[in-house]
């Protein structure tokens, strides 16, 4: 693989991204970027010790990481009820906590509407957009919560202490979220933080929210496509399906064989296309795209609630 005209702090960070899809064997994975096993797992261990900021030069990292402390201060930044799955009401609820916390460099997730499709990639709207925004779009395996033990741990609570039985309007119900937040981040001490609340530890992101998103230029040795309304590009004059979810996005493809490319959208790998096929095969298994819905007492009374954790 090519890295001309690529930082290494680029490098490092697309070799973890390849690394947590966990698409390819690690001794494969590091041949493809160049690097000893050795090495591989120095940069594996620095992220998952220092997050994003561990890849950095030892000399120039900070000694704390404020991106890394918001996993740690089991701080909940929002909770928002829904009376139902919306892109454009999570968009604006994210929007709003970007801008008061900070842009975090990941968001784990399960693999429920919005946050995942069945698209390449599990590509979901709202993830390509995080993805523009620099943050990395991690998802949990199909049917291991435990991945995301803290973020169930917390959701379990919630839904004991704050949705049963369920209030009578959503209005009321939001009050019963605030109320269940505010308790929860200042006055609840929890034994993984020494018996501390999660305000006294919380540290916001320094990252800040764009007025507007930036282009993202590909490494000049790539060849880069702009996906149509259709879904698709055009490869030597002829037809690929893309996937939908990137329409009117540009994906740059670095060729790694002959004939065999890597789809990158920005950092994030995509796929592998195949020229001789004219098709672009999947990183990861499409899974089934489920819809998270928290029951709140009465099915009558039904809510979408968004509790999140940005890491």
């Amino acid at each position: 693989m090519s890295w001309k005209g690529v930082t290494v702090m680029d490098q490092r960070v697309r070799f973890i991204a390849e690394y947590l899809k966990g698409y390819f064997p690690f001794n494969e994975l590091c041949f493809q970027f160049s690097i000893s096993r050795k090495t591989g797992y120095k940069w594996v261990q620095r992220y998952e010790e220092y997050g994003i900021e561990g890849l950095t030069d030892r000399a120039r990292r900070p000694h704390t990481c404020p991106h890394k402390t918001d996993i740690a201060s089991r701080y909940l930044l929002g909770c928002e009820g829904h009376d139902a799955i919306s892109l454009e009401q999570t968009k604006r609820y994210f929007t709003k906590l970007f801008s008061d916390y900070g842009l975090p460099w990941r968001i784990r997730t399960d693999n429920g509407v919005p946050f995942a499709s069945n698209a390449i990639a599990r590509l979901s709207t709202l993830s390509v957009w995080w993805i523009k925004l620099g943050i990395y779009p991690e998802q949990i395996e199909p049917g291991k919560p435990q991945q995301n033990g803290k973020h169930e741990r917390m959701h379990r609570t919630l839904k004991k202490e704050a949705t049963i039985p369920p209030e009578k309007n959503l209005t009321a119900q939001q009050q019963r979220f605030d109320a269940f937040r505010g308790e929860y981040n200042t006055e609840r001490p929890h034994e993984a933080l020494s018996m501390k609340t999660p305000a006294s530890v919380y540290v916001a992101s320094p990252r800040t929210m764009p007025k507007k998103l930036d282009h993202f230029d590909y490494p000049y040795h790539f060849e880069v496509r702009r996906v149509s309304r259709n879904s698709g590009i055009r490869w030597r004059n002829r037809w690929v399906q893309v996937s939908s979810t990137l329409a009117e996005e540009y994906i740059g493809f670095e060729e790694i064989e002959d004939g065999i490319h890597n789809v990158y959208f920005c950092d994030l790998l995509v796929g592998r296309f195949f020229e001789e096929q004219l098709k672009i095969r999947d990183v990861i298994e499409r899974v089934p795209v489920r819809q998270s819905i928290v029951e709140c007492g009465n099915p009558r009374t039904r809510r979408i609630v968004s509790p999140m954790y940005l890491e």
